[in-house]
């Protein structure tokens, strides 16, 4: 009986070690934009490493993720799994820690358009 434990008992560390590994922090912020006169919604993940001793000056590539037709600053997390798939590719050190940003603009195209200048707004508003 003992020897049919131990392959479960392996296979339940294995679980929490996996459950134990690193996770990303998702933030929600706003800011005034000045091209589109309104508060911006923008979703940020800053991975693990982020707030990591010794890493308060460290600098991290910084990925701009667009939501499709529709959709908000919340739909890469919500529906697309954006925390999971980044925590599970840092972890297995498929790429680097990275800060990964997710505007919300909703009004139209991420292009200068009719409605609203959302290009302008991206670029020079919530890039800096």
């Amino acid at each position: 009986m003992f020897t049919m434990l131990r392959p479960l008992a392996s296979l339940f560390a294995g679980l929490l070690i996996a459950g134990a590994a690193a996770a990303g922090e998702i933030v929600s912020e706003t800011f005034r934009s000045d091209t589109l006169g309104r508060e911006y919604k923008y979703t940020v993940y800053l991975p693990d490493a982020y707030k990591a001793e010794g890493n308060a000056n460290k600098r991290f590539p910084v990925l701009f993720l667009l939501h499709g037709a529709n959709g908000d600053e919340a739909e890469w997390v919500q529906k697309g799994g954006a925390r999971e798939t980044l925590d599970g590719l840092i972890a297995r050190r498929v790429i680097r820690p990275i800060v990964v940003v997710m505007p919300g603009h909703n009004q139209g195209w991420w292009v200068d358009g009719a409605k609203e200048k959302a290009e302008t707004a991206l670029l020079k508003d919530l890039m800096p």
